[in-house]
Order: structure tokens, then sequence, then C-alpha cells
């Protein structure tokens, strides 16, 4: 899909009546933005597939004498980098879309859509949004105003409404690692997006891991119980939906979904608390853990190495001696020259 959506998609959904198909294609389209998500949320819940069908023209008629014309200025969006620093910049919104002649909207109250006799074109509602950034080398930590609390991994963001907390339901999108600590709410349901998956908390502390790397998505239960299922709009629960309970671990990965028990915790929520666990894992996969903690750029000279397995526990070591450590241990040698970081074999091992 483009950067405009597909309109008979939509009026589809909207209608109730797409199909499995339609709805991978819709969620292709809002993952590339979080704001299209809660347009098309909004789109369907004030839509009925009767208004679709109505007279264009005066179905809009209508709708003018209750909403007002799209500004046309720029919207700012609030930019949160970790707990402290915090910035703003404006953006126009990101895609602008076609009228669809099978699909009118009513809006109750003040509306951010464009009115005339016959439209040619509505311009989508624009959310401001709130970015966490967790960069290389750091983490990130923050408490909501509902007493949520999240923290980053290094290399991750968090995206969420500005209006967090006050709508219906609490949604969350991230890429990379976070460790969520919820409070529960029965009546507003708290979900996290993350790399084609969503968890849902039931009560709970959990773990959600979604680095590119890992081509997955894990979810590690700490405490109570998380919903675990694939991200395409309008599904709702299905077949590969699961409910994690304490210590336990899901995996999504492309259509299967999978849950293990007794994982060992302590490597998903070290870092949680400023460690680092590697236990018993290829230095290849190890690598990226350790770039994104010390923001190096780190090269295996010897593909070999990548197979042997690293068993080691750290905290607040400085990334030299951790480098040093890992190397002695698998017969390696390190080569740094400021972030770049070269591992050779140097002995049998």
């Amino acid at each position: 899909m483009t950067r405009d959506p597909e309109w008979s998609l939509v009026d589809r959904y909207v209608a109730g009546e797409a199909t499995a198909d339609d709805l991978r294609a819709l969620h292709a389209w809002t993952a590339e933005d979080p704001t299209r998500v809660v347009w098309l949320d909004a789109l369907r819940a004030h839509a009925t597939a009767a208004d679709a069908r109505r007279d264009v023209d005066a179905a809009w008629s209508r709708v003018a004498s209750r909403t007002v014309q799209a500004p046309t200025t720029r919207r700012t969006l609030t930019v949160e980098r970790g707990t402290a620093a915090r910035s703003t910049w404006s953006a126009r919104a990101p895609w602008i879309a076609r009228a669809a002649a099978a699909v009118v909207l009513v809006v109750a109250g003040v509306g951010l859509w464009r009115t005339s006799s016959r439209p040619a074109r509505r311009a989508a509602p624009v959310t401001a949004m709130r970015e966490l950034v967790a960069p290389r080398g750091g983490r990130a930590d923050i408490r909501l105003a509902d007493g949520t609390r999240v923290a980053l991994n290094a290399g991750s963001k968090l995206r969420y409404a500005a209006s967090y907390g006050r709508a219906s339901v609490r949604e969350m999108w991230l890429d990379g690692e976070g460790y969520f600590e919820v409070r529960h709410d029965a009546t507003r349901p708290f979900r996290v997006h993350a790399g084609g998956g969503v968890a849902e908390d039931l009560g709970t502390r959990f773990v959600v891991r979604a680095y590119p790397e890992l081509a997955r998505v894990e979810v590690m239960v700490a405490e109570g119980r998380v919903a675990l299922r694939h991200d395409v709009p309008g599904l709702g629960a299905r077949a590969d939906s699961a409910v994690l309970g304490p210590g336990q671990l899901g995996r999504l990965s492309g259509d299967a979904l999978t849950v293990s028990s007794a994982v060992g915790e302590e490597r998903y929520l070290a870092w949680t608390t400023g460690a680092l666990v590697l236990d018993d894992v290829p230095l290849r996969d190890a690598l990226p853990l350790l770039e994104r903690r010390y923001d190096l750029s780190i090269t295996l000279a010897d593909s070999a190495l990548g197979s042997r397995r690293v068993v080691a526990r750290f905290r607040d070591q400085p990334a030299d001696e951790v480098l040093g450590a890992i190397a002695l241990a698998l017969g390696a040698r390190v080569e740094r020259h400021g972030r770049d970081v070269t591992l050779r074999a140097s002995t049998a091992h």
C-alpha cells in the first residue's frame, strides 16, 4: 500500500466486510505510522455500514453542520528523550487521505475534517505523539500519569499518544526492548505493539523484545498475565493467541506463536537493574547486545568465533574490561579504534 490507503480496503474494513488479506494489507500500512491506527479505529468507531451506503453529498451536508474546516497550520508533537530532556518539533500530517465515496464519517461536536458541498479530499486527523528514546549506550525510564512504569533498553524507542491515559485504550508502539510495570485497569486496556505482534496487559510486569535483528517478538512475563497475538487490525483474538503466565516466554515469528516455560527470567530482566547476562548464547547473538549497551560497532574477523558460546554476567564494568574478559574466555584478541572493535581468533580453542 502507498502512503494513502487503498480506499476499497478501508470501505470493507469500516463495513465489517474485510477479508484476512485486506486486514493484513491494512496492518502493513498502519505499521508505518501509529497515528494511522488511531485514525482507522476512530473511523470504524464512528462510521457504520449503513452510513457508507448513503448519498455522499447529502451526508456531507449533514456532517458540515457539526464540523469545522481542518486547520492548515502545522501541528506540534512533543518528543521526550530519556527522562529529562524534552524538545518539540512541527510536522504536517504525514499523509492526506482522499475522499472515498462509500465512506462517510459522522463526527459529534468539533471535528478535523474538511467540508464542502462535494468534497474531493478529506484530511486525516493528526494525533500528537510522544516519544521516549533510549540511545545506544544508555537506558531510559519513565512513570506515566496512570502510574505505569516503562523502562527502555539501549537502542530502543517508544511512541504513545499525548492523550495517553485519557482515552479508552492505552496503546504504545515499541521498537527495541522495553520493561512494563502496568497499573492495571480493566476498563482501559493497555497494549504494546511491536514487530507485528501486540501484548495486552492482564495485570502484570513483563518485558517485550523486538529488535530488528531478531526477526521475531519475544514477551517474558515476570508477574501476572499477558495476552499475546499477531497485530492484525480487526481480527481480535484468534487461534494463534496465547495468555502467558509468570515465567513464561511467548515468541511470535512469522505466522507461528510458541510458548515456553522455565527459560531463565534473568536473561530477559537483568538489564532492568543495570546488569548484562549472557546465558550460554553464541557470540554472534551476544554482539548486538554489546553494541547497544556500549555504543560500539563490533566485527568478527574470524567467522568461526561467532558460534562459540558465552556464559558471563556483568554489571558496571567498562566496555574494555567486558570485551577483554570475553576475548580471554574464547581464545580471541581485541583490536579497538574508538567505537570500532574487531575480534580475532588468537589461539586454538
